[in-house]
């Protein structure tokens, strides 16, 4: 079994070089690990995520207004679906924050 990937072909296929360098995918022009979440609150982690957020959206209108809106759905499903994990109606909490990143995102 030697040279073999122990995780299968499955495996292989999927992290092959190259793969996440296909045309019609997002690429960054280069890997950051300067990303710091270390925010001992969630109104913290909100002062950094947000504004980042509606960057991510301004840059993405400038260069495809429709990817533009095809992310803020996705965004928006994502959130949808996170506070309805919740049993009966969601916090007035959760409800300011969804509504804070619903801004987030039409403010760029």
């Amino acid at each position: 079994m030697t040279g073999q990937d122990p995780y299968g072909p499955r495996h292989r296929r999927l992290h092959r070089p190259g793969l996440r360098d296909r045309p019609g995918r997002a690429r960054t022009r280069e890997k950051t690990w300067d990303i710091n979440l270390n925010g001992k609150s969630i109104a913290e982690l909100a002062d950094h995520v947000l504004p980042a957020l509606t960057a991510a959206m301004s840059l993405l209108k400038q260069q495809d207004p429709a990817e533009a809106d095809n992310f803020r759905s996705t965004v928006i499903v994502a959130v949808e679906a996170a506070a309805r994990t919740h049993q009966g109606r969601p916090s007035p909490t959760l409800v300011d924050m969804i509504r804070k990143i619903t801004a987030a995102l039409d403010a760029a």
